[in-house]
């Protein structure tokens, strides 16, 4: 049998096995064609349809597929985050969230992060000041190539000697994983009156769990070598929601600098984006943002849309509207 058969079998019996199981215990649940609506995004729309109660299958496979998003269900309801039209609505949405069966979990305004039930999704949707409704935003982490601190390829050991070491200095890194980094207090990483920690994950951990990773603690360590001398707060999140919810500790803890070692590519829902205004936010506060860049340096493209047929299609060269993807598929 060839590959390409021996995948489509393997698929077809996956969704068959993971969907017959449980047609009639959940004989009211939604279609897919039911949560077709403008306000509701194709990634919670496909994910809210095709959930079953006999398991976390589509979950999962999801998960990996589209890694930017928190796919999430916990029995009828799944997680989602509620982007309001304006802050004047905030009090009578959360309100309304609840009657409708929702559990909040967070909020920052303009946005709300919750378990809604599936059943009531597209009701939710159409509730007055409602803009939006999407799965909440998760961060990648990429390592890139060259796994060095680097602090001696940028002088940085010439400054600390002459007293530069950044003393009557705060210093913020939000990461989504700080795995044991309480190990290392005073020693890679500077003493507990130096050092404040605060989590903005639901389950209140410095890390996942499921991943246990000292990404943020590397980060941390490298930002030590630089500047010993300084005042080190570490903020742990998981969802874009939670990331604002950081931003903002960090401005009441008046840090100098933020930085962020990682991407989220999840471009534009709506307006300007999901991150800038929370990024200027802290900026007008007075705040240097420094965040990773380079990792993904060949693998995105970036232009200024063109449309110049007015076909709705971005016109990469004069007379080429696609874009050339090569994949590679490697087998054990």
């Amino acid at each position: 049998m060839s590959f390409k058969k021996l995948f489509t079998s393997c698929l077809v019996m996956v969704f068959v096995s993971g969907f017959t199981a449980a047609a009639q215990s959940w004989e009211s649940w939604l279609s897919a064609n039911s949560l077709d609506h403008p306000k509701i995004s194709r990634a919670l729309q496909r994910f809210a349809s095709d959930l079953h109660p006999q398991g976390d299958s589509l979950a999962l496979e999801l998960s990996r597929l589209i890694p930017l998003y928190d796919f999430y269900r916990q029995g009828d309801r799944v997680r989602v985050v509620v982007e309001l039209e304006s802050d004047q609505a905030l009090s009578q949405i959360v309100n309304r969230l609840k009657g409708h069966g929702g559990e909040i979990e967070l909020v920052q305004s303009p946005y709300i992060q919750a378990l809604l039930p599936v059943a009531r999704l597209t009701q939710i949707a159409d509730l007055e000041g409602v803009a939006f409704l999407r799965p909440p935003v998760r961060p990648t982490l990429d390592q890139g190539t060259i796994l060095s601190e680097g602090r001696r390829l940028i002088g940085a050991p010439a400054w600390n000697t002459a007293g530069i070491d950044g003393r009557n200095t705060k210093i913020g890194i939000i990461d989504p994983d700080f795995y044991r980094y309480e190990t290392l207090v005073g020693r890679e990483l500077p003493p507990r009156e130096r050092l404040t920690a605060r989590s903005f994950r639901r389950d209140r951990l410095m890390y996942d769990p499921e991943v246990e990773s000292s990404h943020g603690v590397a980060v941390a360590e490298i930002v030590h070598d630089v500047a010993p001398g300084a005042h080190l707060n570490l903020a742990a999140f998981d969802t874009d929601v939670e990331f604002r919810q950081a931003v903002d500790w960090m401005i009441e803890e008046k840090v100098n600098v933020i930085t962020t070692s990682l991407g989220f590519p999840s471009g534009c829902f709506r307006g300007d984006g999901l991150f800038e205004p929370q990024i200027k936010k802290a900026h007008d506060a007075g705040i240097t943002w420094v965040t990773s860049a380079g990792n993904r340096g060949q693998r995105h493209w970036e232009g200024t849309f063109t449309d110049r047929n007015g076909n709705s299609a971005h016109e990469f060269l004069e007379l080429d509207e696609s874009l050339t993807l090569e994949v590679e598929f490697v087998t054990s």
